[in-house]
């Protein structure tokens, strides 16, 4: 019987001494899944920064066999067909390549660079509406997209070009009415839909004649062959104090 009580015994100094090599390893692992959970903390930034980099290169080079290679520099273009009417009543078509120095611009991930490396602002509504491939740039924002030889002529900075770059975003929306007929309730046009409110509240479609107002209540007398009837001089007096001559 004392034989099993000491055989007892050292088994049970045994299990002792098991449980707390157990619990020794348990606290251990317990201490290194802190630290890696501190570490993924850390690398977590540099796992975004990564990704956002990797976004970046995909924009601008290729991946092949292992090694990623830089695109190679092509001079891209959008022809738009039929665009407008020149001085001869004949449809003529655009070519833009605004898109050579604005790579970004239908690109998630670049709202916080500067242009011309820049997505576009409210990128879904614009160019979701708008797709670049089929609008262009020019129609909405002016320029001319054709040239590439310097930022003054690709934003139409130069002598005799008439629809230069609209860089203020209150002008921009006046390109609207250029392809809509109507602004009225249009998101992102505050400034051009009061402008129509306005011309039509005070009947300036009495002596300007626009498309899409012509059965608008005439405010005013029609100017049609103003010039068989009156002189500049009395126009002038006229506009000035209508009331004198009535």
């Amino acid at each position: 019987m004392e034989a099993l009580f000491a055989e007892k015994d050292v088994a049970d100094a045994a299990y002792a001494d098991a449980e707390a090599a157990k619990k020794k390893i348990l606290d251990e692992i317990a201490g290194l899944e802190g630290k890696v959970h501190e570490l993924a903390d850390e690398l977590r930034p540099y796992h975004a920064r990564i990704e956002d980099l990797t976004l970046k290169l995909d924009g601008v080079s290729l991946q092949l066999l292992g090694r990623r290679l830089p695109h190679i520099p092509t001079v891209e273009q959008v022809f738009l067909p039929d665009f407008e009417r020149n001085n001869f009543e004949n449809w003529v078509g655009r070519v833009e390549r605004c898109m050579n120095c604005h790579v970004a611009i239908d690109r998630d991930g670049f709202e916080e660079q500067e242009n011309p490396l820049k997505t576009h602002p409210d990128r879904k509504y614009y160019l979701g509406n708008h797709e670049t491939k089929k609008f262009g740039c020019t129609p909405c924002h002016g320029g001319q997209g054709a040239a590439i030889n310097s930022v003054e002529q690709a934003h139409g900075e130069v002598m005799f070009w008439e629809d230069p770059l609209l860089d203020i975003d209150d002008k921009v929306q006046a390109k609207c009415t250029s392809c809509h007929q109507t602004v009225t309730n249009m998101e992102g046009t505050p400034v051009v839909e009061n402008g129509e409110w306005l011309f039509q509240q005070l009947g300036c479609s009495g002596c300007h004649l626009i498309q899409g107002y012509e059965n608008l209540p005439k405010a005013g007398p029609s100017l049609e062959r103003i010039a068989a009837k009156a002189t500049p001089e009395w126009i002038a007096e006229w506009i000035e104090n209508p009331r004198r001559f009535r």
